[in-house]
């Protein structure tokens, strides 16, 4: 008799343990699933973009709008050693358009580059610390117009939700054009329309 209320025991044991770890790893894809949807929902005046997952340590994307400004957005990709670049710019006009209608007109302008690995490990140590911050709860400061900004890498999202995080990504939108903008637009070519008889 003992030894059958030990094994139902050990048993009833076991279940539990089961039923815990499924838990746990149900809640940790419902943390996922719940962070693309939002990703997704904050780009969507970008819809040239499909994102299918949250970016792991590979990929980085960072994401600045304002009210009356360009809006920017920066995808970098890490694949077999080439980081690949791609910065989108929506002007203000524009970047409300959030139509549902089929074939609706985006405008946009972008580029393509590639990075060199100092560069992505600079600017990838530099989102990893920002994804990891501790800077307390969200905070609405009342302001009607202040500036959205998101960063996704390794797996986290953070936009911004009290003034010490958008200290962080407001530096970090600045090292980004430094860095990256500002040279790869001065690799423009400059083209002027010939005036007919001139």
């Amino acid at each position: 008799m003992k030894i059958l209320l030990l094994l139902s025991t050990l048993l009833l044991m076991i279940c539990c343990q089961h039923l815990q770890t499924e838990k746990n790893n149900a809640s940790k894809d419902a943390n996922a699933d719940s962070l693309l949807v939002y990703l997704n929902a904050t780009l969507t005046q970008f819809p040239f973009l499909d994102i299918a997952s949250i970016p792991d340590s590979n990929e980085l994307i960072f994401y600045y709008a304002r009210q009356f400004d360009t809006s920017v957005l920066v995808r970098l990709n890490k694949h077999k050693g080439v980081i690949k670049g791609v910065i989108y710019q929506v002007a203000p006009p524009y970047f409300r358009n959030k139509s549902k209608e089929e074939n609706v007109l985006h405008f946009f302008e972008g580029f393509s580059f590639n990075i060199d690995t100092l560069q992505w490990q600079y600017l990838s140590r530099a989102a990893d610390s920002i994804v990891n911050a501790s800077t307390g709860p969200a905070q609405d400061d009342g302001t009607f117009d202040a500036p959205d900004y998101m960063i996704s890498f390794n797996s986290k999202v953070r936009w911004y939700t009290n003034d010490a995080y958008e200290a962080l990504l407001s530096r970090f939108f600045i090292s980004l054009k430094t860095s990256l903008l500002y040279p790869q637009m001065e690799k423009k070519p400059q083209w002027r329309r010939k005036v007919p008889g001139s």
